[in-house]
C-alpha cells in the first residue's frame, strides 16, 4: 500500500476521504437507529452489541478526518480561520438555531433567542452536538500545532500514539473501577482522535503494515463484544485503547476502499452526498426523532428490517434538508462571504 500521506495533493477533493465522510456519516445516523432493535430477542441483540459498536466508530472517523485536514493546512492563518467560520462556523450558527427551534416547538416555549445562546455555549452537550464542543477548539490551535506534527520523525509519530493509548488506558480502567482518573493529558480523551489519523498515516507505508491493523482491529472488535456481553461499558465505544484501535481499522480499511476503481456514477453519488454530510450530520436527529413513531413497531430478528428502513429513510429525508438548507442558505451565503474576501484581499 502507498503511504496514505497525500499532502502533495489536492486536499478537499480526494475521492478516499469523501467515500470516508459518507461511511461516517451513514454510521452516525445507523447508530442513534439502533433505538428501534428489539432487545428482548436473543439474535437481535447481538446484532446491536456488534454492530453499535461497528456504528460508533464513526465518531472517532469524524474527528480524525477533521485533524487530518486541518493539521496538513498549508494555507495562511487569515486563510484557513476565514475558511473554517464560513464552513464549520456559519452552519453551526444555522443549524443550532434550528434545532433550538425544534426543541422549542416540543415543549413550552422559552426565550428562543437566549435558548439559542445557551445552546451556542454548551447546552446541547448531552446530544449529538457534543462532537462540535470538542471539536472547534481543536480547529482553532490545530494550524500552530499542525507545524509541530509536520516536523514529527516516525519514531515521534509512535511515541505520540503511544502516550495517548496510555493515558487514555488509565482513564478507562481507573473508571472500570468507579474512580475519575484526576491525572490531565493535553491530548487525552477524545482530543487524541484528532491528532491521530495524521501519525498513523504518515506510519502505515506498507501493506503488510495496513494488513496488520486490520488483523488486530478485528481482534478488538471482538474483545469489545465480548466486554459488553460482561457488562464492562464504560469507555468501551469510546476512549478504550480497544476500541481506538479498532477505529484506526475502520478508518485505513475504508480509505483504502476508497481508492478503488469505483465506476464515474458512483464517485459522483459519493462527491454529492459528501459535500452535504455535515448539514446531514447537524440534522439527522431532529428526522430520525420525528420520524421514528410512523415506523410500525417490529419485534424478534425483524426488528433488524426496521432497523435498516429507518436508517434509510433518515438518511435519505435528512439528505433532501441539507440540501434544502445548504443550496437555499449556506451556499450563497458561503459564496458571497468567500467575494467578499477577496475584494477585501485585491
Amino acid at each position: 500500500m502507498e503511504n496514505f500521506q497525500a499532502e502533495g495533493r489536492t486536499q478537499y477533493r480526494l475521492f478516499e476521504y469523501d467515500f470516508i465522510r459518507v461511511v461516517a456519516m451513514v454510521f452516525v445516523i445507523a447508530v442513534h437507529a439502533l433505538v428501534v432493535i428489539d432487545f428482548a430477542d436473543k439474535f437481535s441483540l447481538f446484532y446491536f452489541n456488534v454492530m453499535q459498536a461497528v456504528f460508533f466508530s464513526c465518531n472517532g472517523i469524524f474527528f480524525m478526518i477533521s485533524g487530518r485536514f486541518a493539521l496538513t493546512s498549508r494555507q495562511s492563518y487569515a486563510q484557513y480561520y476565514y475558511k473554517k467560520l464560513i464552513t464549520i462556523g456559519m452552519p453551526v450558527f444555522i443549524f443550532f438555531f434550528i434545532r433550538t427551534a425544534y426543541i422549542a416547538s416540543k415543549a413550552e416555549f422559552n426565550n428562543l433567542f437566549t435558548s439559542y445562546l445557551l445552546n451556542l455555549s454548551g447546552a446541547l452537550g448531552n446530544t449529538e452536538y457534543w462532537f462540535l464542543y470538542v471539536l472547534i477548539g481543536n480547529m482553532m490551535i490545530a494550524p500552530l500545532l499542525g507545524k509541530a506534527f509536520r516536523q514529527f520523525t516516525k519514531k515521534e509519530c509512535v511515541l505520540f500514539l503511544g502516550l495517548g493509548l496510555f493515558y487514555n488506558l488509565c482513564v478507562t480502567i481507573s473508571s472500570v473501577f468507579g474512580q475519575p482518573f484526576e491525572y490531565s493529558y493535553l491530548f487525552g480523551g477524545w482530543i487524541f482522535y484528532f491528532y491521530l489519523s495524521y501519525c498513523l498515516e504518515k506510519l502505515l507505508t506498507h501493506k503488510r503494515h495496513v494488513h496488520l491493523l486490520w488483523i488486530v482491529s478485528s481482534i478488538c472488535l471482538f474483545i469489545t463484544v465480548v466486554l459488553k456481553y460482561k457488562g464492562i461499558t464504560t469507555y468501551v465505544h469510546d476512549l478504550s485503547p480497544i476500541f481506538t484501535v479498532f477505529t484506526m481499522g475502520m478508518y485505513t480499511m475504508f480509505l483504502t476502499i476508497g481508492t478503488w476503481d469505483f465506476p464515474n456514477w458512483v464517485k459522483t453519488v459519493v462527491r454529492f452526498l459528501a459535500k452535504h454530510s455535515f448539514s446531514v450530520y447537524l440534522i439527522h436527529m431532529m428526522v430520525l426523532e420525528t420520524v421514528i413513531p410512523s415506523f410500525p413497531a417490529i419485534i424478534g430478528a425483524a426488528s433488524i428490517l426496521r432497523h435498516a428502513g429507518v436508517t434509510l429513510f433518515v438518511l435519505i429525508v435528512s439528505v433532501i434538508f441539507s440540501v434544502i438548507v445548504d443550496q437555499l442558505l449556506l451556499f450563497p451565503l458561503s459564496n458571497l462571504l468567500l467575494k467578499l474576501a477577496k475584494r477585501t484581499a485585491a
